[in-house]
């Protein structure tokens, strides 16, 4: 069942398992490879990943969130940061949207912000950041 001819998850995996089981030295490099495959994967079936990060700028606590998700042909961004002492009245600092037909695209405008990177998202347990049916 697994072991078809056209089945490229199995063969990528058996060909970093051999890599990592002959070169130990390269694993960390490897990790990498494999993480950025299951976040690339995760985004085309669709699924919501981002991050969500407390930080602290000029003395005041802020949330900044990001997520991206696939949503037919279109990859939907979104992009926010709010003041912890705002978050009743809803008064974000800003608030944006971007679409991108390749995820390559999406991944190129990363805005690298606090500290992350692209390879930094992940899957949301249990909740959403944003509703991409609302940008449709």
């Amino acid at each position: 069942m697994y072991l078809k001819k056209g089945n490229i998850a199995l063969q990528l995996f058996l060909g970093i398992w051999v890599i990592l089981s002959v070169h130990k030295k390269r694993c960390k490099v490897v990790r990498k490879v494999i993480m950025i495959n299951k976040i690339e994967n995760k985004i085309e079936l669709g699924k919501q990943l981002g991050l969500r990060l407390r930080i602290q700028k000029e003395q005041k606590w802020y949330w900044y969130s990001y997520a991206i998700q696939k949503k037919g042909n279109i990859y939907y961004v979104y992009e926010d940061e709010i003041a912890e002492e705002n978050m009743a009245r809803e008064v974000w600092e800003y608030e944006n949207v971007y679409k991108y037909s390749s995820l390559e695209d999406a991944k190129k405008q990363y805005p690298h912000k606090y500290g992350t990177c692209f390879d930094d998202i992940h899957v949301l347990k249990g909740i959403t950041i944003f509703n991409v049916d609302f940008y449709i």
